[in-house]
């Protein structure tokens, strides 16, 4: 048979001359795809699923927290009020952005939230002071209220400790108040003054001043102590600065003979305890933020009858 006849032949056949690329496409258009190969291939494909790029991008996405635009806001007014806040305060050099931001990281213990501690309370968490502690187990009574400033007459009979925090929370939401209602003692001191940086002095007896120095000497943990009696207070900082450190027996040698003292006399006017207290908030300030001249060492005393101050060096 010569060229043209093959050539007929393969048409009326259905079948191409041209070889093997029209044969493929021959193929590739058959529905019954040559055995092995394109099964093969379609198998693969549909046994390995193509990657899901959109669907993991979409779950990381998901996954990651979407930032919410009130809370920022929100974060935002509050940083802006701290600032508005503490603004006469950190304009001053001594303290500044700097020092508002240690105020605000510091632990802070008072003992007693009577004459002495109404007065600390109120000025350390108007400072901005970050955690508050206040031990007393003692209750409000009437009269408490002609010097301790914190209380109100609606709230006689009930524990000083938790109306401090309620009054507190009032003047500075930011500030963490905890209330520990209950009294001091030689089996709870260590675990309760362990967790601050610096104890301040709110309490009225022998006792608690010498347990308090004894703990804070033991814990490396500075004491602010203050006293008050009629007209007259005293300040000063224990268990803090270069060796030997002042401690509340570097006043008071004898503990038995001090506790067998008898209790001075509790007539006082509210102006003493007002202005002992404050020095004191002054102290814990003042050891905070790094600043001035602090009272380790030395014991400052004042007569408010007529304004005459000392300060004695203890050691």
């Amino acid at each position: 048979m010569n060229k043209d006849t093959i050539e007929e032949s393969l048409q009326q056949e259905g079948l191409s001359s041209e070889p093997e690329e029209s044969a493929q496409k021959q193929e590739a258009l058959s529905s019954e795809p040559e055995p092995g190969k394109s099964v093969q291939k379609q198998e693969t494909r549909s046994s390995e699923p193509e990657p899901r790029k959109s669907v993991q991008k979409q779950e990381t996405r998901s996954s990651e927290p979407v930032p919410r635009k009130a809370e920022q806001k929100q974060e935002e007014k509050t940083r802006e009020q701290e600032f508005a806040r503490y603004a006469r305060q950190t304009a001053l050099p001594e303290i500044g952005l700097e020092g508002q931001e240690k105020l605000s990281r510091a632990r802070v213990l008072l003992v007693g939230v009577g004459g002495l501690g109404s007065p600390i309370a109120l000025y350390l968490s108007g400072a901005g002071i970050g955690t508050l502690g206040l031990v007393d187990n003692d209750v409000v009574s009437l009269n408490n209220l002609q010097r301790q400033v914190l209380y109100s007459e609606k709230e006689i009979g009930l524990p000083k400790a938790v109306c401090a925090k309620h009054r507190l929370q009032q003047l500075n939401t930011s500030v963490k108040i905890i209330a520990y209602n209950e009294r001091l003692t030689p089996e709870n001191a260590r675990s309760i003054i362990s967790n601050y940086d610096i104890v301040v002095d709110g309490c009225d007896n022998f006792a608690t001043r010498f347990l308090l120095s004894d703990t804070c000497q033991e814990l490396g943990i500075p004491y602010v102590y203050g006293a008050i009696c009629g007209l007259e207070g005293q300040v000063t900082v224990f268990c803090h600065g270069p060796h030997p450190q002042p401690t509340y027996r570097t006043l008071f040698p004898d503990e038995e003979q001090t506790l067998r003292m008898p209790h001075p006399s509790k007539a006082v006017i509210g102006i003493t305890p007002g202005v002992v207290g404050c020095v004191e908030a002054g102290e814990v300030l003042k050891l905070i933020c790094g600043y001035g001249d602090s009272l380790v060492g030395k014991l400052w005393t004042i007569d408010l009858r007529t304004l005459q101050s000392y300060v004695i060096q203890l050691l």
